[in-house]
């Protein structure tokens, strides 16, 4: 019979392979410029290959540009000067989750399989608001102040406005942004939506180096 170190070895070796594979939640497919990844207090410098694990933040310097693909496909492109945290991510068929976070710069989104199977399962969060979807491309870009501007470009969008609770009083209503609008959050409420202008998405994705879309390169390089 098998020597049982040799069998004990080989689990072992096939537990850690698993671990490795379960911990890497994406990767950064292209990248221009300087960009960092946060991970357990310690700060790397990201190139375009670096695989992402759960609670990672994401820091572009300003005039960089990142471009992040996850496991079900969802495309996050992170702008110049923007901080992005990885919350919750969990790709699995039965239990699916994404919850991710911006705190300031800018940003564009195109969901992939969880917002197919568990759109619900799937957040956004601002300073001022939390973004769900409706299997969606959107475009957003956060100030200093953490004000919120964001288009919905494809599908729908709801913007949840983040308030204080007031005791004995419900909570405000998400409000829906269609294919075609846009809308502002801050620190008072969400705006009703309006049609965005031509101006408008430039003004959002201008920051965003050209890796607003789906795929792109493996490269470093400018985006263009």
């Amino acid at each position: 019979p098998q020597p049982m170190p040799s069998i004990i070895k080989h689990t072992i070796l096939l537990l850690i392979s698993a671990t490795l594979s379960f911990a890497s939640i994406g990767k950064i497919s292209a990248l221009n410029g300087d960009v960092s990844i946060t991970r357990d207090s310690k700060v790397v410098k990201a190139v375009a290959g670096t695989t992402l694990e759960q609670k990672d933040i994401v820091k572009s310097s300003k005039g960089s540009t990142a471009q992040i693909v996850f496991n079900d496909n969802t495309v996050i492109t992170v702008g110049s000067a923007t901080t992005f945290k990885v919350e919750e991510y969990l790709f699995d068929e039965k239990t699916p989750n994404a919850k991710f976070k911006v705190e300031e710069g800018s940003f564009k989104t195109i969901t992939g399989k969880i917002g197919k199977i568990a759109p619900d399962k799937f957040k956004l969060e601002t300073k001022t608001a939390t973004i769900g979807i409706r299997g969606t491309v959107f475009v957003g870009k956060i100030d200093g102040e953490g004000n919120l501007k964001i288009a919905c470009t494809k599908g729908a969008i709801v913007v949840t406005p983040n308030l204080p609770n007031i005791p004995n009083t419900p909570p405000p209503p998400p409000t829906l942004v269609p294919e075609g609008q846009m809308t502002n959050a801050d620190k008072k409420g969400v705006e009703p939506p309006r049609t965005y202008t031509p101006g408008d998405l430039k003004d959002l994705g201008g920051d965003l180096g050209g890796y607003a879309k789906r795929g792109g390169s493996n490269n470093q390089g400018n985006g263009n």
